[in-house]
């Protein structure tokens, strides 16, 4: 699944490949890649993005 995510300063269109992997029976895990559209240079802003959403996604309820 391919997301774009708009920077919250510029608005500069983000995009974020999402895959889920399976590793065995009953077990996956997950493959995340943000990057900046435009541009070489983001300032971490995609390093923090797949930090919080990795963050948000341990603490939901199982």
């Amino acid at each position: 699944m391919v997301v774009e995510e708009r920077s919250a300063f510029f608005g500069f269109p983000d995009l974020i490949d999402v895959e889920t992997i399976e590793t065995g029976e009953a077990k996956s895990t997950l493959a995340i890649y943000s990057r900046s559209k435009y541009g070489y240079y983001d300032f971490g802003v995609n390093k923090r993005r797949v930090e919080t959403w990795l963050r948000e996604l341990a603490a939901s309820p199982k």
